[in-house]
């Protein structure tokens, strides 16, 4: 049986795993229909560097996030009818977000989490009033982690084949026992380039917003420039980065996860 690190590690990489996957090939479509004249809307917006779960669903499936925020919590009310009806609509909206994915309570409970906890942040900043308070960067740091680690053990149930699966897997992270240990070093790798992305397209985004700012263009929140293809070294790297893909793909049968929904 696996140690406790072990499965804790697992659960870390099925959250790089379906964040990767997903934001992939929401970008590959997104760019198959510009070539082809389309402007489909952003669908990720670096969600993992998320300070509350609030903020994390508007940068994660950004276009769910609007479809359930439309249809289900204005319909429900939204925040019209006094404060309680509000934490009982956001709860109700994630719920049946969860059931929309499947009729199984994995996925039920996987939206009631979500559901509470945008519920339970609601209150928090009503009480303290947070959104006026600008926090320190040892603050925001330990809020980014919390939220990730809050939307981690989410992803557990999401991806459990029952609910008895992923109590068991949760019963034996916290039980912190020993056991088989697998480095996972591929998540390790995952975990670098993503942290090394997100701190480039953050430095370079704000860099682009002061140069278009100066060309009196408007600046599009949730792109980021990564690479300019124009310089040598960047486009260096961007075919090194696609030769490692063709090399290190693996190149079975594996459907991108979000297809199933």
């Amino acid at each position: 049986m696996f140690g406790s690190l072990t499965v804790a590690l697992a659960a870390f990489a099925y959250s790089l795993q379906i964040y990767f996957d997903f934001s992939g090939y929401s970008d590959m479509a997104i760019g198959t229909a510009k070539i082809l004249g389309f402007d489909l809307p952003r669908n990720f917006n670096l969600p993992y560097l998320a300070h509350n779960v609030t903020e994390l669903w508007k940068r994660w499936h950004i276009t769910l996030s609007a479809w359930l925020q439309e249809y289900l919590y204005i319909s429900f009310g939204g925040n019209r009818k006094g404060k309680a009806r509000t934490y009982l609509n956001l709860f109700l909206t994630m719920v049946i977000g969860g059931l929309w994915h499947g009729a199984n309570w994995t996925y039920l409970i996987w939206g009631a989490l979500h559901g509470l906890a945008l519920a339970v942040h609601k209150v928090w900043m009503t009480l303290t009033h947070s959104a006026e308070k600008k926090h320190k960067t040892l603050s925001n740091l330990l809020s980014i982690a919390i939220t990730f680690l809050f939307t981690t053990i989410c992803w557990i149930f999401f991806r459990a084949d029952s609910l008895e699966h992923a109590l068991r897997i949760l019963g034996r992270i916290f039980a912190f026992c020993g056991g088989l240990e697998q480095p996972y070093l591929w998540f390790f790798v995952g975990l670098v380039v993503l942290i090394a992305c997100s701190i480039a397209a953050l430095l370079r985004s704000k860099a682009a917003k002061s140069a278009l700012k100066k060309q009196n263009f408007s600046f599009v929140d949730g792109y980021y420039p990564l690479l300019d293809l124009k310089k040598f070294r960047h486009l260096l790297l961007f075919f090194v980065f696609c030769g490692l893909i063709l090399c290190l793909a693996y190149t079975g049968g594996s459907p991108f996860i979000y297809g199933n929904y």
